[in-house]
């Protein structure tokens, strides 16, 4: 299954955080588990694009919240991606 290139799990355990949301919160709201919402805050998975469109949604954010900067230099292909 496909990932989210540039998810941040440092950015994403500040969103939560700050919504006052629990990882079960979060799971619920998007369709997972809490252990999966803590996989994405440890950095040991990223969600799919779906789950990821679900997770700004229920946390009223921004996509780009939730990603990496873009370096300078970044190449066509990962410009489209965004």
């Amino acid at each position: 299954m496909k990932s989210v290139h540039d998810f941040s799990p440092a950015k994403l355990r500040a969103a939560r955080t700050e919504a006052k949301l629990s990882q079960g919160d979060i799971a619920k709201a998007v369709g997972t588990t809490p252990g999966t919402v803590g996989r994405w805050e440890t950095g040991k998975g990223a969600p799919s694009p779906r789950l990821f469109s679900a997770l700004v949604a229920v946390l009223g954010i921004p996509r780009s919240q939730l990603l990496e900067p873009l370096a300078p230099d970044a190449d066509l292909a990962t410009l489209r991606t965004r």
